[in-house]
């Protein structure tokens, strides 16, 4: 009965991040939750296309990553976990603060005590990004 619990916690915490209301890149609308996700969390410093032009770039001290250039920089290869524990705050990242507080750490990160549907909400998002970010990759 617990793996039904998990899954039916599952399913409608994927229909309500797939529900998230559309966010505007410029003039357009988008359906895509994983592109949402990035605009909603990133796109202000990062920008839309994940140049690190976003609109809080000029005023912040450290420039932002250009992100389309992640799987370059690696060989080719999109270092998905790497990608993902970055965001999460697992990899420090100097500009999202320390390991152990980073910006987005209280809103992706939820203790091993939390609520199931808390700690899947925020996989869920992060793999939502992340998985953004690897289609913003430049050739």
């Amino acid at each position: 009965m617990k793996t039904q619990r998990v899954t039916s916690i599952a399913v409608a915490l994927l229909g309500s991040l797939l529900s998230v209301a559309p966010v505007s890149a410029g003039s357009k609308q988008t359906d895509d939750a994983s592109e949402r996700l990035y605009l909603l969390y990133c796109s202000s410093c990062h920008g839309t296309g994940g140049k690190g032009d976003g609109a809080l770039a000029p005023v912040l001290d450290v420039h932002p990553s250009d992100l389309t250039q992640i799987a370059k920089q690696n060989g080719g290869t999109f270092p998905y976990s790497e990608v993902f524990r970055s965001i999460d705050g697992r990899k420090s990242v100097r500009a999202h603060g320390t390991a152990d507080m980073p910006v987005w750490g209280d809103v992706f990160l939820a203790g091993p005590t939390a609520p199931l549907s808390a700690q899947l909400e925020g996989a869920g998002k992060l793999f939502l990004i992340t998985a953004h970010l690897e289609t913003l990759q430049e050739k």
